[in-house]
């Protein structure tokens, strides 16, 4: 498959299936926004999806505060100008019950900063 100049948001995607989905966008030549709650991690991830072939951002951040939800999609907008794909793997998010208040969140956000760019 081929992502050239497409733009993938991957939350969670530091440590296990979110990172080897970080690894195969930036193999197939996306633009890949990462996602963790820890810098370090996000950072890695950024470089390691730079070395495959695709361009990384780090873009760490709770993703089940709002403001931050909203904080990082502002980054990947301001940094890409534009959000393709979300892919979504953070561990335990669907047990918590927080996947449906987040696709609100996701919505939402996007909402407000396409309003914010105008």
């Amino acid at each position: 498959m081929n992502f050239q100049g497409r733009t993938v948001l991957v939350t969670g995607g530091t440590r296990g299936i979110g990172r080897g989905i970080v690894q195969a966008f930036a193999t197939a030549g996306a633009q890949v926004a990462v996602n963790g709650t820890k810098i370090d991690l996000c950072k890695e991830a950024a470089e390691e999806a730079d070395s495959l072939g695709g361009k990384g951002l780090a873009v760490p951040g709770d993703i089940s505060k709002y403001e931050s939800v909203r904080d990082i999609f502002k980054e990947v907008y301001d940094a890409f100008g534009e959000l393709n794909y979300v892919s979504g793997f953070r561990r335990g998010s669907i047990y918590h019950g927080t996947v449906n208040k987040r696709d609100r969140w996701y919505r939402s956000a996007l909402i407000e900063i396409c309003i914010l760019r105008q």
